[in-house]
C-alpha cells in the first residue's frame, strides 16, 4: 500500500512556500516566506520599524485557496 501514497512537495518560492502532494492541481498549503521587522534608532530616540521583505515584493496573500487540514476530505 506506501506505494500507491502520493510523494509529497514542497516549492519554497521568494514569496511564499506552497506544500501539496504529487498529482494535484493546486497546493494543500500556502504560507508566507521570510518576513522580518527591524527597528532602527533616530534622532530624539524615536524608533523607526522598517520592514524588510525576502524576494524584494511579494504577491498578495490568495484568497482563492481552501486550506485542507485532513487530507481525506
Amino acid at each position: 500500500m506506501a506505494g500507491r501514497l502520493p510523494a509529497c512537495v514542497g516549492d519554497c518560492g521568494t514569496g511564499y512556500a506552497k506544500l501539496g502532494y504529487a498529482g494535484n492541481m493546486e497546493p494543500q498549503f500556502i504560507i508566507p516566506s521570510c518576513i522580518a521587522i527591524k527597528e532602527s534608532a533616530k534622532v530624539g530616540n524615536q524608533a523607526e520599524i522598517k520592514w524588510e521583505l525576502s524576494g524584494g515584493r511579494l504577491k498578495p496573500k490568495p484568497t482563492d485557496v481552501q486550506v485542507i487540514t485532513y487530507h481525506m476530505q
